[in-house]
This record gives structure tokens, C-alpha cells and sequence, in this order.
């Protein structure tokens, strides 16, 4: 599982067209734009057998979330399909079921812990826009996890969390 984000000032999304797997959108929300202020914007990408790592994806957001000082969170994600190359479809879709899993089950812990949160229409084309904070310390970069059962080791990439992702990427093995 990939985790990259930052804080952002202000946020802006527009659903504009549904793409393979997306999920069912009211029609009155397709071209309509929304706004959110103040909130720390992760891109998840769930790869293959990454539905263990959920409650451990849930707790490293909420830690970069509580460093962050951010008002909410914006998980938007994605379902890792480069490993399949020529797969049947099925494998597809059971990649983007369990994307869709993942993402609810983390949402779900996060909103128990009274952050919160909003998800981005899975499987939308979005057009969006992102006024970045950049205040000194502000969170920004990439995490890491992947299902072996290690604890996080760092390596060396762009900055997430102030104090724990700092100049790091973060594996979860």
C-alpha cells in the first residue's frame, strides 16, 4: 500500500467522468464542484493482498493526520492494476473490490476516532485544483507499506509527517 499526500489550504474536486469500476455517483453531482478547506489530501494505492495493512494504514493517517493539525482528511484511491499485465478481468475487478474495501474499512476507523473524513469518488476522472500549505514543517510526501509483516523501516524519499516522515519513506512489510 502507497500513502502520499499533503496539506492542503484549500481543495477543490469536480467529478467529471466515470471511469472502469467507478462507483455510482448521483447524477446532480457529475460537473459539481466541491470545496474543502483545511485538510490533509492522501492518495491511497492498495495493491495486491493489502486488505491486512488497512488497520495499519488507518493508524499511520491518523498519526500524520494529528501532526498535520489539518481539519479533515481526503482519502482518494486507487487500486494498483501495473502487476497484472495481460490478467484476465476478473483479476481486475477483484483488485478494485478490494480497494474499495480497504479504503471504507480505513474511512470507517478514522471516523471512530472523531476525525473527519471525506473520500473522492472512486473510479471518477476528477479535474481539481490544490492551494498547498507551505508552512515550515507542513506535511508533504510518501509513505510505503506492503504485507510482510515487519515493522515500519524508513528509506530515504520526500517528507510526509513532521516528526516521524520526515525525509522519509515509510515501509510496512
Amino acid at each position: 500500500m502507497r500513502l502520499s499526500g499533503s496539506r492542503c489550504l484549500r481543495f477543490e474536486y469536480t467529478p467529471v467522468f466515470p471511469g472502469p469500476g467507478a462507483v455510482a455517483l448521483d447524477p446532480r453531482d457529475v460537473g459539481e464542484p466541491r470545496v474543502l478547506t483545511d485538510c490533509l489530501v492522501l492518495r491511497v494505492v492498495v495493491e495486491a493482498g493489502d486488505n491486512p495493512l488497512t488497520a495499519a494504514a488507518a493508524d499511520a493517517i491518523r498519526g500524520v493526520y494529528g501532526d498535520s493539525g489539518a481539519a479533515c482528511v481526503v482519502l482518494a484511491g486507487s487500486a494498483h492494476l501495473a502487476d497484472l499485465g495481460a490478467a484476465a478481468r476478473t483479476h481486475m475487478l477483484t483488485r478494485v473490490a478490494d480497494t474499495l474495501d480497504v479504503l471504507s474499512s480505513a474511512a470507517e476507523r478514522l471516523r471512530r476516532n472523531g476525525i473527519r473524513v471525506r473520500t473522492l469518488p472512486f473510479g471518477w476522472q476528477l479535474a481539481w485544483r490544490a492551494e498547498m500549505s507551505s508552512a515550515p514543517g507542513d506535511v508533504r510526501g510518501t509513505a510505503r507499506m506492503s504485507g510482510s509483516g515487519d515493522p515500519w523501516l524508513p528509506v530515504p524519499v520526500r517528507p510526509l509527517r513532521a516528526a516521524l516522515f520526515r525525509r522519509r519513506c515509510l515501509v510496512l512489510r
